[in-house]
């Protein structure tokens, strides 16, 4: 009995509308089309007339509120800000090393001290990292980028100066907090492109960025400078 009913169904379904309801458009057709599926997927599977009837009513299980909900959206978790502190020295460093190399070249120095920071051969803290004696040429004694170093402010009022270090400071603080891509490719070492120092025959992983070269590692019985 519910077969007969079933396919008297499906035949209704699938009648030609009239032309009568030109409302009856192209939407409708789709949607009989669908319902006429069904139908016939209820008839192979042996549906009951019941669970046919809460199909296509959407009640019982077939209900919106009983269907299952979309897992909700994964919660990014959001990074502390950088100290202000270490975001000055780290800017000041990659300022005084390489202003004239532009955003790219003071990137891949901060990236340069950011990686060795909590190694044992460079540092625990990135301040250990960057006064570490004879490491970044800006802070040794009698460099004349020191003074740069040590009060950047004082000389970038203006000019190129004061933008170069706007963008250090912009620079800095995305490395620290994560948010930047390292060009250098996880290097520990860089030298200008301008001289050659005893180290660089046994630097591995040589790229070169501007005018500086970086090296992923040094051969462990040097302990050269930046």
């Amino acid at each position: 009995m519910q077969l007969i009913g079933l396919k008297r169904l499906a035949a209704l379904i699938r009648r030609k509308p009239t032309k009568t309801k030109q409302a009856d458009n192209r939407f409708g057709s789709v949607a009989r089309s669908h319902l006429a599926s069904f139908t016939w997927l209820a008839l192979i599977c042996g549906m009951g007339a019941n669970a046919y009837a809460q199909a296509i009513s959407f009640d019982g299980p077939f209900a919106p509120e009983n269907l299952p909900l979309a897992a909700p959206a994964p919660m990014v978790a959001q990074l502390p800000p950088a100290p202000e502190a270490d975001v000055h020295l780290l800017a000041a460093t990659a300022w005084a090393e390489a202003r004239s190399e532009g955003e790219l070249g003071m990137r891949a120095v901060a990236h340069v001290v950011v990686n060795r920071v909590g190694s044992p051969r460079f540092g625990e803290s990135l301040e250990d990292v960057v006064l570490h004696p004879r490491q970044f040429s800006s802070w040794n004694l009698g460099d004349p980028n020191r003074p740069l170093a040590l009060h950047p402010e004082r000389y970038a009022k203006s000019g190129v100066n004061l933008v170069t270090w706007q963008k250090a400071q912009q620079v800095a603080r995305e490395v620290l907090e994560h948010r930047s891509i390292d060009p250098t490719r996880g290097a520990l070492f860089y030298h200008a492109r301008n001289i050659r120092p005893y180290w660089a025959s046994a630097g591995v992983g040589r790229h070169v960025i501007g005018n500086h070269v970086f090296y992923a590692d040094v051969a462990p019985r040097h302990t050269p400078a930046a």
